[in-house]
């Protein structure tokens, strides 16, 4: 059960209390960008106000790592990646994943947010307009801002523990892998790495040798290291 005092605070925060503001460009528009990965605490909320089932949920199914993949009954968006149900106590600090592009896209509007294009989502993750150029999302060091397969001990950690990147943005290297809409709007990948993969995933400049994961991944059965951060425009009379 969700405590009251949680749930109250929640349901009547502004929406970009937990944003960070990202000065556009010549091509990018200004907008704002979650300072966190979505929680399972604010995902459950999601859940228990509008019944919402996610595609796993709606499967009975998902993939499980223990330690080779294979599909297991009865597991969703509250199980780990070895099939574990995560304990409540959890959910306010832990990303949710196993959701596919259907979920995070019914989430966001619940919200009033969407999904992050590729090119904002790079553009946040390098720094913005206070880029200072680092290897990975705010350090030249991986360890310093990011889970992954060597100091993560292949398991989803809890968000907010390293060191932000330049706009304050923090696990945008690693944690989770985040989903994105390609230039079309149609398409999808994930971007950034996680837990379970290793940094150079989140190498800011090799994109192109493992920033992207498949797009497989954001189809049903959802996987448990993809997650979501979520981004909303910026109104004409801001900024």
């Amino acid at each position: 059960m969700i405590p009251i005092l949680i749930l109250i605070i929640l349901c009547f925060q502004d929406q970009d209390d937990d944003m960070v503001f990202v000065n556009g460009n010549d091509t990018i528009p200004s907008f704002y960008i979650d300072k966190h990965e979505l929680t399972l605490l604010k995902f459950q909320i999601f859940v228990k106000k509008t019944g919402y089932k996610t595609e796993s949920e709606i499967l009975d199914s998902g993939r499980v790592y223990n330690p080779y993949a294979k599909m297991v009954k009865g597991i969703n968006w509250r199980h780990d990646i070895y099939g574990r149900s995560i304990p409540l106590q959890k959910y306010s600090k832990l990303p949710v994943t196993r959701l596919t592009i259907k979920d995070a896209q019914a989430y966001a509007d619940w919200v009033g947010k969407r999904i992050p294009t590729k090119e904002e989502w790079l553009y946040a993750a390098k720094g913005g307009d206070k880029s200072k150029h680092f290897k990975y999302p705010g350090s030249d060091n991986a360890r310093e801002i990011g889970w992954f397969d060597v100091n993560s001990r292949e398991t989803l950690m809890p968000v907010g523990l390293k060191a932000p990147n330049e706009l304050n943005l923090y696990d945008i290297g690693g944690n989770v892998t985040e989903m994105v809409l390609d230039s079309t709007g149609q398409g999808f990948y994930g971007l950034g790495g996680s837990f379970f993969t290793g940094k150079d995933f989140f190498e800011l400049n090799s994109i192109h040798k493992g920033f992207y994961t498949s797009k497989e991944f954001f189809h049903s059965p959802a996987l448990p290291f993809a997650g979501l951060r979520l981004v909303s425009n910026v109104k004409q009379d801001e900024h």
